[in-house]
């Protein structure tokens, strides 16, 4: 008698696991985006908040602001075992949530909300790091499992493109410095 997972193993096809794959992957391409996204838009940033750019403080706020992903990132990844006590589709749908908590404060004025947001985006995008190759890797067949597990820095890097193809169409403040 077959047990269940050969079962669930004979109807996985590859179309199917590369879409569940894929989609899975949307997570990368969050984790990349966020990451990156402060770079091209920092000048506009402080134009907006009305910083002074030629003052160390400016720096300080550069590199609170750039810090705070990685430093969530951190607590994400440490903390993905409560996500993952809950199932790994689930644990996904965790950080999705948590990463859209995280943009919408990141959309409100000020420094204190920027860090807080990008903070939890951080936490969203350690969840992420650990949870899509563990549910990538349970769903793939043997055969296609390290072409599914590429496909996860693959998409990701898109996140890095679409920041910078996004960052020609940021105005340029500098005129506007006194």
């Amino acid at each position: 008698m077959k047990r269940v997972n050969e079962y669930i193993e004979e109807y996985k096809t590859a179309k199917y696991v590369y879409s569940i794959s894929f989609v899975a992957c949307l997570g990368s391409i969050f984790f990349w985006y966020s990451l990156t996204v402060y770079n091209p838009c920092s000048y506009s940033i402080a134009m907006a908040n009305k910083w002074d750019t030629n003052t160390d403080l400016y720096l300080i706020y550069q590199g609170i602001i750039t810090a705070c992903i990685p430093f969530g990132a951190i607590f994400g990844s440490y903390y993905s075992y409560t996500a993952l006590a809950k199932g790994r589709r689930i644990g996904l749908m965790i950080a999705d949530l948590l990463g859209l908590v995280g943009v919408a404060f990141s959309l409100l004025q000020g420094i204190v909300f920027l860090c807080f947001g990008r903070l939890i985006c951080g936490i969203a995008i350690g969840l992420n790091s650990v949870i899509i190759p563990i549910y990538i890797r349970e769903m793939s067949p043997n055969k296609i499992a390290g072409s599914t597990g590429a496909l996860n820095f693959c998409i990701g890097y898109i996140g890095i493109i679409v920041v910078f193809l996004f960052g020609f169409l940021i105005p340029d403040f500098s005129s506007l410095q006194k």
